[in-house]
């Protein structure tokens, strides 16, 4: 998308465009122009206790409903500018509300990506892997290999070593019924065929999730505002 300001020229004004009835006609005779600066927008999500299409899905909705209502935001107050203000103001409302609502949604669902009882949960499917051409997937969970339940790594390396040329999966898939896959095994492939495991209690790292919403951050810059005064001051 592209970012227009409104910046002062040298030597009188810039070439009125098309819409100086919107803006005013007279802004263009005292030195002003536009520049226009291509700016990129994002938002960023991270999923606990969804599978990443379904979250992108969620978000997806949420984003196109919160388009909507600061695209009807926007239009009232290009006939009642007295809204402009609140329409302002309600677009980083609703911003945080969707990050709001997106941790609680998370906070009150149980973790999808943890190992149990029944077997391996797989996080991550390596592309052009063993794994993917079996056409295992993301969210599944390895119950046995070679006929062997397997609860751990070690369980899952072992049960792979008992035949070296040859390997034998029950996955259970997103609805937890069972499916057979079964493919040679060729030196120098994945030890894992290709399947990146949830992180277990033996895990040497983890990510800790601190969303920060943007009035904490106006508030430390506040702070930090606040602080340097001080030391100049006291200087």
């Amino acid at each position: 998308m592209a970012l227009f300001l409104i910046v002062p020229v040298q030597g009188g004004g810039g070439t009125p465009p098309p819409w100086t009835p919107l803006l005013g006609g007279e802004l263009w005779q005292g030195g002003w122009t536009i520049v226009g600066f291509p700016v990129m927008i994002g938002f960023a999500e991270m999923t606990m206790s969804r599978l990443p299409k379904a979250k992108v899905r969620l978000s997806s909705n949420l984003l196109v409903l919160y388009s909507l209502i600061l695209l009807a935001f926007a239009a009232l107050a290009a006939w009642v500018p007295v809204v402009t203000l609140p329409a302002a103001i309600l677009a980083i409302l609703l911003h945080e509300g969707i990050v709001w609502f997106s941790r609680w949604d998370e906070a009150h669902r149980n973790p999808i990506f943890v190992h149990s009882n029944r077997g391996l949960k797989i996080l991550g499917i390596i592309p052009g892997s063993p794994a993917q051409e079996l056409g295992v997937q993301t969210g599944e969970t390895i119950h046995k290999v070679n006929g062997i339940p397997v609860r751990s790594r070690s369980e899952l390396h072992q049960a792979i070593q008992t035949n070296p040329a040859f390997c034998r999966l029950e996955i259970l898939n997103l609805e937890g019924e069972s499916k057979f896959v079964k493919r040679a095994i060729f030196s120098g492939e994945h030890h894992q065929l290709g399947m990146i495991l949830a992180p277990d209690q033996d895990a040497l790292y983890y990510v800790e999730e601190r969303q920060t919403h943007i009035f904490a951050y106006l508030s430390r810059r506040l702070v930090g505002l606040l602080t340097r005064r001080e030391n100049t001051r006291s200087m």
